[in-house]
Protein backbone atom coordinates (compact mmCIF):
# COMPACT_ATOMS: atom_id res chain seq x y z
CA UNK A 1 0.00 0.00 0.00
CA UNK A 2 1.38 3.37 -1.03
CA UNK A 3 1.60 6.01 1.67
CA UNK A 4 1.08 9.65 0.85
CA UNK A 5 3.68 11.75 2.63
CA UNK A 6 3.10 15.43 3.15
CA UNK A 7 6.33 17.32 3.33
CA UNK A 8 6.55 20.70 4.92
CA UNK A 9 9.14 23.13 3.75
CA UNK A 10 10.50 26.17 5.53
CA UNK A 11 10.09 29.47 3.76
CA UNK A 12 11.67 32.59 5.19
CA UNK A 13 9.20 35.46 5.08
CA UNK A 14 10.41 38.99 5.63
CA UNK A 15 7.78 41.28 7.10
CA UNK A 16 8.15 44.89 8.02
CA UNK A 17 8.15 45.54 11.77
CA UNK A 18 4.65 47.04 11.73
CA UNK A 19 3.14 44.16 9.76
CA UNK A 20 4.88 41.58 11.94
CA UNK A 21 3.66 43.26 15.11
CA UNK A 22 0.08 43.46 13.81
CA UNK A 23 0.08 39.83 12.65
CA UNK A 24 1.55 38.67 15.98
CA UNK A 25 -1.10 40.58 17.94
CA UNK A 26 -3.94 39.14 15.88
CA UNK A 27 -2.52 35.62 16.13
CA UNK A 28 -2.15 35.96 19.90
CA UNK A 29 -5.74 37.19 20.28
CA UNK A 30 -6.91 34.24 18.15
CA UNK A 31 -4.88 31.85 20.29
CA UNK A 32 -2.76 30.54 17.42
CA UNK A 33 0.90 30.74 16.54
CA UNK A 34 2.20 33.41 14.20
CA UNK A 35 3.28 30.64 11.82
CA UNK A 36 -0.24 29.19 11.75
CA UNK A 37 -1.78 32.64 11.25
CA UNK A 38 0.52 33.39 8.29
CA UNK A 39 -0.13 29.94 6.77
CA UNK A 40 -3.87 30.52 7.00
CA UNK A 41 -3.55 33.99 5.46
CA UNK A 42 -1.63 32.57 2.51
CA UNK A 43 -4.12 29.73 2.12
CA UNK A 44 -6.99 32.23 2.11
CA UNK A 45 -5.31 34.43 -0.51
CA UNK A 46 -4.53 31.42 -2.73
CA UNK A 47 -8.11 30.24 -2.55
CA UNK A 48 -9.42 33.68 -3.58
CA UNK A 49 -7.02 33.85 -6.52
CA UNK A 50 -7.90 30.25 -7.46
CA UNK A 51 -11.62 31.02 -7.29
CA UNK A 52 -11.12 33.88 -9.74
CA UNK A 53 -9.76 31.42 -12.28
CA UNK A 54 -7.41 32.28 -15.08
CA UNK A 55 -9.21 35.58 -15.71
CA UNK A 56 -7.12 37.05 -12.92
CA UNK A 57 -4.06 36.70 -15.13
CA UNK A 58 -5.73 38.28 -18.18
CA UNK A 59 -7.73 41.14 -16.70
CA UNK A 60 -6.26 42.24 -13.41
CA UNK A 61 -8.29 45.16 -12.15
CA UNK A 62 -6.75 47.71 -9.79
CA UNK A 63 -7.40 46.66 -6.21
CA UNK A 64 -8.59 43.16 -7.17
CA UNK A 65 -5.82 41.44 -5.28
CA UNK A 66 -5.06 44.44 -3.06
CA UNK A 67 -1.33 43.94 -3.44
CA UNK A 68 1.24 46.16 -5.14
CA UNK A 69 2.53 43.35 -7.38
CA UNK A 70 -0.90 42.50 -8.87
CA UNK A 71 -0.20 44.47 -12.04
CA UNK A 72 2.73 42.13 -12.78
CA UNK A 73 0.31 39.22 -13.21
CA UNK A 74 -0.77 40.49 -16.63
CA UNK A 75 0.58 38.36 -19.49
Amino acid sequence: MEQNCVRHQSLPVHLGPSMQRQAAEIAQRAGVSLNFFISQAIEEKLSRVDAAGEAVFRDVQPGFLDVPWASRLKG
